[in-house]
């Protein structure tokens, strides 16, 4: 199982940096490996695949990966979903809820070896909003269907669905962004989670994260999902 997912991670890896990130350094994966432990200043995309995912383990302290139980349904993504409380959902179906705070879409990625269960009917994914500040909608789209299509690569019997952004008034550009990836995700053919239905009351004070009558709404459109 893990020399399966290191096989299609270094897949995606030559994919993915390739086109979003800085020039790899022409170094070989033998010589990565024997730096793994050490204290070298290697930029970040300089590291390869297997040694930025041991640092996230070593860092995982503020991350608590939950156990995942057969036929189990996770629910993926960025602090979004901090306010999902994952006992009130339906037991019986092994809903599991799994925020990383501040995740970006690559940030996702990293995690996947930590998540990733063979035993999964369904994944959503709800990650994106915090590539709004730096990325284009483009890209941002792009690089969801990467993860999306990494995932269904590894585990070609789950359905992976994307949770569309929620919107947000503290940054007009990021929410113009934000939009604008949604459309991209509607014109697709792929299975999504609509959450038009939450609106500038559902939200905080600072206009990003969901008050408690905003994560109800939030919830309902990930049960609805889940049920169809």
């Amino acid at each position: 199982m893990e020399r399966q997912l290191i096989k299609v991670r270094k897949e995606y890896k030559e994919l993915y940096y390739k086109k979003h990130f800085e020039l790899i350094k022409d170094q070989s994966e033998s010589n990565l490996d024997k730096s793994q432990n050490s204290s070298s200043s290697l930029t970040e995309g300089d590291l390869s695949i297997h040694k930025r995912h041991s640092e996230n383990k070593n860092e995982s302290g503020k991350f608590k990966f939950k156990k995942i139980n057969k036929k189990s349904i996770l629910i993926l993504g960025d602090s979004s979903l901090n306010g999902i409380e994952e006992s009130k959902l339906p037991k019986t179906r092994h809903i599991r809820v799994q925020p990383i705070p501040g995740a970006k879409i690559d940030d996702v990625y990293k995690n996947l070896g930590d998540v990733l269960h063979h035993d999964l009917t369904k994944l959503i994914l709800h990650v994106g909003v915090n590539n709004t500040n730096t990325d284009t909608a483009e890209d941002i789209f792009k690089n969801l269907m990467s993860l999306k299509q990494e995932i269904e690569k590894y585990l070609p019997n789950c359905d992976v669905i994307i949770s569309n952004m929620i919107k947000r008034t503290d940054n007009p550009d990021a929410q113009r962004i934000s939009e604008s990836v949604n459309k991209q995700i509607k014109a697709s053919n792929m299975k999504y989670i609509e959450n038009d239905n939450i609106n500038e009351k559902h939200l905080g004070k600072r206009g990003l994260h969901l008050n408690p009558n905003g994560n109800a709404k939030f919830a309902a459109n990930l049960l609805n999902a889940i049920r169809s």
